[in-house]
């Protein structure tokens, strides 16, 4: 779930050397911890409880990612 904050990085700024945030990031959980959190656990029940490899799982890492570029977008932050 916190890799997934990557599509909140201004990237303009990263290119700078900075680290600058699109959304706080506080708002931004707010709205998608209830979507990523049922994503990371379906992936839990689909790996038989095993949490070591939820971690590893590309699937746990895309949908948490696409949930927040979503979001972004809805606010019109972010465009394809």
């Amino acid at each position: 779930m916190l890799a997934a904050f990557r599509a909140n990085i201004n990237h303009r700024a990263w290119e700078e050397g900075k680290l600058e945030w699109l959304v706080d990031p506080k708002d931004l959980l707010e709205k998608t911890i209830d979507e990523m959190a049922r994503l990371v656990g379906q992936e839990h029940k689909d790996n038989k409880g095993k949490p070591a490899e939820v971690g590893k799982k590309e699937a746990a890492y895309r949908g948490c990612y696409s949930v927040m570029v979503m979001e972004l977008a809805q606010r019109g932050i972010v465009t394809s």
